[in-house]
């Protein structure tokens, strides 16, 4: 029963605190991707204690409380459509061959950029999303793309180091027994 309660209060302490980085990220005009990768990171241990299960449900509870809470929409889609990756990334790390991994890796994140500038522009009719997607030419929106995708690779990285921080140090702080 204690671990029970244990396994509740760290998952809602940590869904909460995602959820008042993504409300910074609404907040701060510069944290727009910044604070859902950071909210990302706070739910990592909650995959890596507790399986998959849990942590698809408290991203879940997490998405749907940023999309009726955070005031930027763009902040709220960028978790709802990649704040899965952390609990999606060891499986694809799992794929032996690197040309596999890596498309499947790149499919996410363009499959993400997609669907949460589509949202963005269609589902939400965002006022100033489309006069600033006006402004830019095309060169300039492939060059965005090609940024967002090494940011991908580099966020994949940090989330395997901070797995393995989080497994060599953290760990222990959390889980005295």
């Amino acid at each position: 029963m204690q671990e029970r309660s244990r396994r509740i209060a760290l998952c809602g302490m940590l869904a909460a605190l995602s959820v008042v980085i993504l409300l910074l990220g609404g907040i701060v005009p510069l944290a727009t991707f910044c604070c859902p990768i950071l909210a990302m990171v706070v739910l990592l241990p909650i995959h890596l204690e507790y399986g998959a299960r849990t942590g698809l449900t408290v991203y879940a509870a997490v998405s749907v409380l940023s999309m009726l809470l955070v005031p930027d929409p763009e902040v709220s889609l960028f978790f709802v459509f990649l704040g899965f990756y952390p609990i999606a990334q060891p499986r694809l790390n799992r794929i032996r061959h690197a040309a596999p991994r890596v498309l499947s890796k790149l499919l996410i994140c363009n499959a993400a950029i997609a669907g949460m500038y589509g949202c963005l522009l269609f589902l939400f009719r965002a006022p100033g999303a489309w006069e600033e997607f006006s402004r830019y030419s095309m060169p300039l929106l492939l060059m965005f793309l090609v940024t967002a995708n090494l940011t991908f690779f580099l966020l994949d990285i940090a989330l395997r180091r901070f797995s393995n921080i989080y497994r060599l140090r953290i760990r222990g702080l959390l889980f005295r027994r």
